[in-house]
C-alpha cells in the first residue's frame, strides 16, 4: 500500500463517522505494520462493527509486530482482551507467549497456556514446564490441559503427581493423561480409581483408562461393568468396549446391546463394537433393527450401518440371519439388508425364506430376494425365478433372468427365448441374451434365425466362445457384423486374424472401424492395418494410426508420417501424439511443416511437440 493512500485511510480512521472508520479499518487490512498501531487503538472504538474490522485487519496483517503490540491487550477490559485473545490465537507464535508466563497477573498466565495450546505448536511444551507447578489452581488446570492438546507425553510424571491437585484440577490432569495415551499412567490410574470417592473423578479415569486402551486396565473395568450402577458402571462398561471385550466376558452382553437403544450414535457404535467381539450372534435382529432406522445419505449414520453390515457377516450363515428375513417386526431397511448378507455369504440355509421374498407385495424385498438367490446359485426348482422373471418391476425381472442364467439349468432355455420376445426394456433383454449364453451357447447359435437384429447384437457383444463370433460377422446387418468383429479382438489366431482381414474390406465403415479396433487388440495385421490408412473413413484411418502405435518396425514411423498429411484433423492430431514418442528426425521434419497447418490445434500440437 502506498504512503499516500495509507494516510487517506488513517485520517479516515478517526472519522466521526462510524461507517467511514469501518471502511477505512476494513480498506487497511492490506496494509503494512504502519496500520498496526491505529487498527490496535480502533479495538477500543465505541461502535461494535469498526472493532470487528479492525480486529479482522489486525489478523490479516498478523507477523509478530503486530503480536507483540496486541499483547498487552491481555490485561484490558473483557471485551477488548477477547477480542486480543481471538487475533493472538490466530497469528502469535508461540516464543512470544513464554514471557506472559511470568506475569504477576494470574489471568494473563492462564491466558498465556491457553494460546500455547491453541497454537498447536510442540514447542510450547517446554513452556508449559514452567507453570506445571504455578501457585494459582487455575493456571495449573490450563497447563495440563494444554499438556493434553499438545501431546506433552514428557509431562507424564508431572501430571500424575496433580492427581493428588484440587478435584478440578486434578481433572483436567486426568484428561490429559488420557489425550496422551500415557500407558505408564495406567497402574496410578486404576489405583485412584480404586480410591477415588467423586463420581466426577471416577468417570474421568474411567474415560482416561479407555482412551489408552491398556489391557491392563480391562479386568478392573469388567468388575466395575458388572458390579457398579448408574453412570459409573455405564461408563466402565463403555470403556472397556473400548479397550476391549473377549468371549469370556459374555456375561455383559445384555447390558452392551443396551447402547444399541442409545440416542447417542457413538454410544450406538460402541454397542455394535462390543456385540462383535463378544460373537453376540443373538443380537442380529437388533443390530438389522437399528441399521435399518438408519438414514442414507447421512455420512455417521452410514458410517454405523457399515459397521453392523460388517459385524452380522463376520457372524456368518447363521439361524439369527435366517430369523430376520423371515421376521415380520424387522423394519424394511433392516431386513433389506439381511437379506443382502445372506446373498453374499452364500447362505443356502437361507433359501426357503428368500423364495418366499420373492412372492413379496414390496418391490424392493422382491428384487433384493431374486439377487440373493442369483448369488447364492443353488435351488432346486427353478420356477419361482421364472415367475420372478415376468414380475411387474423391470429390475425384479432382470436379476431373476440374471440368476437363472447362473444356475446352470437349461430346463428354462426355452422360458427364456420366450421372455426375451416379450420384454419391454432393452437392458432386460440385454441381460436375458446374457443368460442364454451361459447356460448354453451353441443352442443360441442354432437358434440364430429365430432371433431379432437387436437380440443378435447383444449376442454378439456377450458371446464366450470364438465360433457365434465368426457366425456372426457374416450377418446381413452392418451393425451386428460390426460388433462381432470387435469381440474376435477377444480371441485371437490365425483363423480369427484371417477373418478380421477379411472384414477389414466390408462395405460398411462401421465394420471396418471394428475390424482396425480388433487388429489393435490383437496386435496383428500389419499389412491390412497400413492399407486402412488410405480408407476413405476419417474414422477407419484414426484407428488405423492407433493400430499402427502397437505395431513393430522400422518403417513405423514412415507410416505414421503419412497419417501427418491426412485432410482430417483428427487424423493429424492423433498421428502427431503417437510421433512424440518416436522422434526420430524424418518425424521431427514432418511435425515442424505442420507449424503452418489451417488448424489452430494441430499448429498448437507441433509446436508443443518441438518445444517452441
Amino acid at each position: 500500500m502506498n504512503t499516500k493512500r495509507l494516510r487517506s485511510l488513517l485520517k479516515k480512521l478517526d472519522s466521526q463517522n462510524p461507517a467511514v472508520r469501518k471502511e477505512a479499518a476494513e480498506a487497511l487490512s492490506e496494509g503494512d505494520e504502519r496500520a498496526v498501531y491505529p487498527l490496535v487503538k480502533r479495538l477500543h472504538d465505541p461502535v461494535a462493527g469498526v472493532q470487528e474490522a479492525a480486529m479482522q485487519s489486525l489478523i490479516k496483517i498478523g507477523g509478530e509486530a503486530t503480536a507483540y503490540m496486541v499483547l498487552p491487550l491481555l490485561r484490558e477490559n473483557p471485551a477488548v482482551r477477547n477480542m486480543a485473545l481471538l487475533i493472538l490465537k490466530e497469528i502469535c507464535p508461540v516464543h512470544l507467549l513464554g514471557g506472559l508466563l511470568k506475569d504477576r497477573d494470574d489471568d494473563v498466565r492462564k491466558f498465556a497456556v491457553d494460546l500455547i495450546a491453541d497454537t498447536g505448536d510442540p514447542e510450547g511444551v517446554k513452556y508449559l514446564m514452567e507453570v506445571v507447578n504455578d501457585p494459582n489452581p487455575n493456571v495449573r488446570a490450563a497447563c495440563y490441559a494444554a499438556a493434553g492438546r499438545l501431546g506433552a507425553v514428557e509431562l507424564t510424571d508431572q501430571l500424575l503427581r496433580a492427581l493428588d491437585d484440587q478435584e478440578w484440577v486434578a481433572f483436567s490432569a486426568i484428561e490429559a493423561l488420557g489425550r496422551i495415551r500415557a500407558e505408564k499412567a495406567v497402574p496410578a490410574l486404576m489405583g485412584a480409581l480404586k480410591s477415588a470417592r467423586s463420581d466426577t473423578i471416577k468417570l474421568g479415569i474411567l474415560d482416561a483408562l479407555g482412551a489408552i486402551g491398556e489391557k491392563r486396565a480391562a479386568e478392573l473395568l469388567y468388575g466395575w461393568a458388572k458390579e457398579k450402577d448408574g453412570f459409573v458402571g455405564e461408563a466402565a462398561l463403555k470403556n472397556l468396549i473400548r479397550i476391549g471385550l473377549d468371549e469370556e466376558m459374555k456375561d455383559l452382553e445384555d447390558r452392551v446391546a443396551e447402547l444399541l437403544d442409545s440416542p447417542d450414535r457413538v454410544d450406538q457404535q460402541l454397542g455394535v463394537k462390543g456385540i462383535r467381539e463378544l460373537r453376540g450372534v443373538h443380537k442380529t435382529m437388533r443390530l438389522l433393527d437399528l441399521a435399518g432406522s438408519l438414514e442414507q445419505g447421512i455420512p455417521e449414520e452410514q458410517e454405523l450401518y457399515e459397521e453392523i453390515r460388517n459385524t452380522v457377516i463376520s457372524f456368518g450363515c447363521t439361524d439369527d440371519l435366517v430369523d430376520a428375513i423371515a421376521s415380520e417386526e424387522l423394519r424394511y431397511r433392516g431386513k433389506s439388508l439381511a437379506i443382502e448378507i445372506a446373498g453374499e455369504l452364500n447362505c443356502r440355509r437361507a433359501v426357503p425364506e428368500l423364495l418366499r421374498i420373492i412372492e413379496s407385495p414390496l418391490r424392493d424385498l422382491r428384487r433384493a430376494g431374486v439377487r440373493a438367490i442369483g448369488e447364492i446359485g443353488t435351488i432346486d426348482d427353478p420356477s419361482p425365478l421364472l415367475r420372478s422373471a415376468s414380475d411387474p418391476d423391470g429390475h425384479v425381472r432382470e436379476a431373476a433372468v440374471m440368476a437363472l442364467g447362473g444356475l446352470g439349468d437349461k430346463t428354462v432355455l426355452d422360458d427364456l427365448f420366450e421372455l426375451l420376445e416379450v420384454e419391454v426394456y432393452p437392458n432386460v433383454r440385454e441381460k436375458i441374451m446374457g443368460a442364454l449364453v451361459r447356460l448354453d451357447e451353441e443352442e443360441v447359435r442354432n437358434r440364430l434365425n429365430q432371433l431379432s437384429q437387436e437380440a443378435r447384437l447383444y449376442l454378439a457383444a456377450l458371446c464366450e466362445e470364438e465360433e457365434t463370433a465368426l457366425l456372426l460377422t457374416e450377418d446381413t446387418e452392418p451393425p451386428v457384423r460390426a460388433q462381432a468383429a470387435l469381440t474376435l479382438g477377444r480371441f485371437g489366431g490365425k483363423r480369427v486374424e484371417n477373418r478380421i482381414v477379411e472384414l477389414s474390406s466390408d462395405t460398411s465403415p462401421e465394420v471396418r472401424r471394428s475390424a482396425v479396433r480388433a487388429m489393435l487388440k490383437l496386435g496383428c495385421c500389419k499389412p491390412a492395418v497400413i492399407s486402412l490408412l488410405n480408407d476413405e473413413d476419417e474414422w477407419v484411418r484414426f484407428h488405423a494410426i492407433q493400430a499402427l502405435a502397437g505395431l513393430n518396425g522400422e518403417d513405423l514411423s514412415k507410416h505414421l508420417i503419412k497419417g501427418l498429411r491426412d485432410n482430417a484433423v483428427t487424423v493429424v492430431l492423433k498421428a502427431l501424439d503417437i510421433l512424440s514418442e518416436f522422434p526420430s528426425r524424418e518425424a521431427v521434419q514432418a511435425v515442424s511443416e505442420l507449424e503452418m497447418h489451417p488448424s489452430e490445434a494441430v499448429r498448437k500440437r507441433a509446436r508443443e511437440i518441438l518445444g517452441r
